[in-house]
């Protein structure tokens, strides 16, 4: 949960756009990383600071490519990418990112 009530749900290996204090360069960590007081990234592009970190079992996912490698969980900013850091899976999924 963020300060603002929001939430999100990931798998561990999904990765999403934190930054460490509001003048740092947003990266991205794998949701298994996150920490309380990291600052995720919100659909607006304004940050919203991690309060509450749980751990819940569900059943199914998505994984959606996009052409720009990101996407809007739960109103977070997201890779579209898992298992691997985002960069890399985004250089090396150019070819699919651009069938039609």
């Amino acid at each position: 949960f963020t300060a603002s009530l929001h939430s999100v749900t990931l798998t561990a290996s999904h990765q999403i756009f934190v930054k460490k204090d509001e003048n740092s360069k947003a990266i991205t960590k794998f949701a298994s990383e996150i920490q309380e007081g990291e600052l995720l990234i919100n659909k607006y592009g304004d940050t919203e600071a991690v309060t509450k970190i749980s751990i819940s079992q569900e059943s199914g996912y998505f994984n959606p490519l996009t052409e720009s490698g990101t996407i809007v969980v739960d109103h977070f900013l997201t890779s579209c990418y898992g298992s691997y850091p985002h960069n890399l899976a985004h250089a090396l999924l150019y070819p699919l990112r651009k069938l039609p």
